[in-house]
């Protein structure tokens, strides 16, 4: 599987050191994970080839990309996702109230017929409904599992462990975003000065 990482803040780099230290046994379940692009908001690194080493890509991240060979300044991960051949879109960019990046990135992978894995809650909630949609007509996946409760997996357990039942009601804080949001506005703030 190939595929193409969008973002490398936290959860970008913690992404990699996880699937770095689990190689073996992804590769022992039968599950092939070539990276073969990392976007961060200055350029790429691609090896389209062979697939990028992650534990060089951290560090060649921390050293700002100086001296990378494979690291393309300037080649934006929008352009990625367009030209860069993939089978899964990992976008990890940062939430904003408008959505964007990560909603220009989702939208252009799931018209490449690329799945898409977000942890992102802007996109979704400036465009949920029409995501769903592209991804539906384009018979890809959207996943969004991380972007709820520090990625418990709420999403997961109400489609398959509770299947036949019928849910009546899902109440409370189920993320820090959320949680702060909240705390800030019980402090007198808006929700969009809290939000930004």
């Amino acid at each position: 599987m190939k595929i193409q990482l969008i973002g490398i803040g936290n959860v970008g780099k913690n992404l990699c050191e996880l699937i770095g230290s689990k190689r073996e046994l992804l590769n022992s379940l039968g599950i092939s994970i070539v990276v073969v692009s990392v976007s961060d908001s200055k350029g790429t690194a691609v090896d389209e080839n062979d697939g990028l080493v992650l534990s060089e890509v951290l560090s060649q991240k921390r050293l700002q990309w100086k001296g990378f060979v494979n690291y393309k300044k300037g080649y934006e991960a929008l352009d990625a996702v367009r030209n860069i051949e993939s089978d899964v879109v990992l976008e990890l960019t940062p939430s904003t109230s408008n959505g964007e990046p990560g909603l220009s990135i989702i939208e252009a992978a799931l018209k490449e017929r690329k799945h898409v894995v977000t942890s992102n809650k802007g996109p979704l909630v400036v465009a949920y409904k029409r995501l769903i949609k592209l991804a539906e007509a384009n018979d890809v996946q959207l996943l969004y599992e991380a972007t709820v409760a520090v990625h418990v997996p709420v999403f997961c357990m109400l489609n398959s462990c509770f299947k036949v039942d019928k849910l009546l009601a899902l109440q409370g804080i189920l993320n820090a975003t959320t949680n702060f949001i909240i705390g800030e506005m019980e402090n007198g703030k808006s929700f969009q000065d809290a939000l930004d």
